[in-house]
């Protein structure tokens, strides 16, 4: 991996450095910019390595005010940490486009390599049919839990976020090395049709032969992955632990598999504990109204419209407490992914 981006050009440390790389993502983006986005406002958010800097902000600002006169941007930076997190309350959830960039730039007595991405995310309203069809996808980040690694994978593969058949790598960083064993592992349970000419099998490891960028990993995972993507690489996995939690992500350009939520769920409780509670129910609510209005519990008409009205109350309880209790049962990372599908 070089050292510095541009090494035919003359290095300045510092600011000027994180100017030059800015020009260079905005190069990439600036005819989707210019055409499709032309009247919308955008929303950038911005994280390089290390703690966040206004004067990084102020320049940005510049820098798209010179390039973009007519266009109104908010820049936003980002902290040094998961970008994860943001991602599903902030990014994805946006009805604008956004912008996201991600970048190590050099500086002044510091030797880490240099490395950048950008990513600009466009509302599915504001694409033309032919440009949907061909737009890359990138999906909610789901929560995982490493100790139910199989468990957590089986159920995005079932999610069909994008088609298995379309799945051709799988990016991981920041795993233990048990974690990678088990991921090499699963990845041949689930036959997962990885591009066998790809390094590793299409099992890419994003932390060999690179430097350690920490919190900045998740963006240039994200934007490594759509641009294989976009030279045709298929669908692709990534699987990423930034120190704290483990996140799972599907990037793609085909539509999502829509299937029955209720193939992922458990099958339904068995309805005794149901039947208990529910009893347990109207014997408490007729206890209430025996000790108020004692006399006409114990008359006629009390006796009939008790009997009556457990044909209504009872299936109607037995039937919420089911309701309920199926959905606490649903699995959170489900849960998730039927959100991400209605974004």
């Amino acid at each position: 991996m070089p050292k510095v981006l541009f090494p035919e050009e003359t290095l300045i440390p510092g600011i000027n450095r994180f100017e030059r790389l800015c020009h260079a993502l905005l190069d990439e983006i600036a005819p989707t910019l210019n055409t499709t986005l032309k009247n919308e406002d955008v929303s950038v958010y911005l994280q390089t390595s290390g703690e966040m800097d206004e004067a990084e902000q102020d320049k940005l600002y510049s820098v798209l005010a010179e390039r973009f006169p007519a266009k109104k941007f908010t820049v936003d930076l980002l902290p040094d940490s998961s970008l994860f997190t943001i991602w599903n309350e902030s990014v994805i959830v946006s009805r604008h486009p956004v912008l996201l960039l991600a970048m190590h730039y050099r500086k002044p007595d510091e030797a880490l390599s240099e490395i950048a991405t950008a990513l600009l995310l466009v509302p599915p309203s504001l694409l033309n049919a032919a440009e949907s069809k061909t737009a890359t996808r990138l999906f909610r980040a789901m929560p995982v839990k490493t100790d139910r690694l199989a468990t957590e994978l089986t159920e995005q593969r079932d999610m069909q976020q994008q088609p298995t058949e379309s799945i051709r790598l799988v990016w991981f960083s920041g795993l233990t090395d048990s974690v990678r064993q088990k991921l090499s592992t699963l990845v041949y349970e689930l036959r997962l049709p990885l591009r066998a000419s790809a390094p590793m099998g299409g099992l890419l490891d994003f932390d060999k032969d690179i430097d350690q960028y920490g919190a900045l990993t998740g963006g240039l995972l994200m934007g490594a992955a759509a641009q294989m993507v976009e030279q045709g690489q298929g669908g692709q996995w990534i699987i990423h632990h930034d120190g704290k939690n483990a996140w799972a992500m599907v990037v793609g350009a085909q539509e999502p598999v829509i299937s029955q939520p209720a193939e992922n769920l458990p099958p339904a409780p068995y309805p005794a504990g149901c039947v208990a509670l529910s009893l347990l129910f109207n014997f408490v609510l007729f206890w209430c109204v025996g000790d108020a209005w004692p006399h006409w519990l114990f008359s006629g008409w009390g006796f009939a419209t008790i009997v009556f009205s457990l044909f209504i109350t009872l299936p109607g309880s037995v039937i919420a407490l089911r309701t309920l209790v199926s959905n606490i049962q649903k699995p959170q990372f489900i849960q998730d992914a039927n959100a991400s599908l209605r974004d």
